[in-house]
């Protein structure tokens, strides 16, 4: 039996047509805009400046030093993935790449309108 050739019989030429992604492309861009202003605004927040300087912050450099000095493997492993939840409490960065990916929304939907 040639399974090769039953699956070249059963292959239609035709183009597909385009499936219409622009409502979930929009509703992810008001997703994404909100979370953008929330984090906008708590990254201006000055509990949250507390929070990173008194604990957020120690805390990673904490980690990093610990991760210098560990001969341990699976304690090395450990550590990264702490020091890699660590590194989400830093807003700018996570607002960057809401932002990039706002941009690449939009990107794609006015590529579609055009």
């Amino acid at each position: 039996m040639n399974n090769s050739k039953i699956a070249m019989d059963n292959v239609s030429l035709e183009l597909e047509e385009d499936i219409d992604v622009s409502s979930s492309l929009r509703q992810r861009e008001t997703e994404l805009l909100a979370i953008i202003q929330a984090l906008e605004a708590l990254n201006q927040s000055n509990y949250w400046k507390i929070l990173q300087d008194q604990e957020f912050v120690p805390h990673y450099e904490i980690l990093k030093t610990r991760l210098g000095r560990e001969k341990d493997n699976v304690e090395i492993y450990r550590l990264q993935g702490r020091i890699e939840q660590a590194e989400r409490f830093n807003l700018e960065k996570l607002l960057i790449l809401k932002h990039n990916e706002l941009l690449n929304i939009r990107k794609q939907l006015h590529g579609k309108s055009n």
